[in-house]
């Protein structure tokens, strides 16, 4: 008599798959990180260049101790 063949997942089966599933996750995390970094790097450049040219209008929200932040370039003083 044929035994039957379970489609119920090993300890070991599984345990390789959450390793699997971690390495992958690690991976895309430092995409992220990777990419991230140059994003923001390249938003630093931007407001330097913006720091200089934009003719700026400071405004201040209406809360204590609210930052100086310019109306048109959005950056903060």
């Amino acid at each position: 008599m044929a035994e039957a063949v379970s489609d119920e997942p090993t300890v070991a089966g599984l345990i390789r798959a959450k390793k699997e599933l971690n390495a992958r996750l690690k991976e895309v995390e430092k995409d992220h990180r990777e990419l991230t970094d140059k994003l923001l790097l390249g938003l630093t450049g931007l407001n330097a260049q913006l720091r200089v040219r934009c003719e700026h209008e400071w405004r201040r929200d209406n809360h204590a101790y609210a930052d100086l932040y310019c109306k048109h370039c959005g950056i903060w003083r």
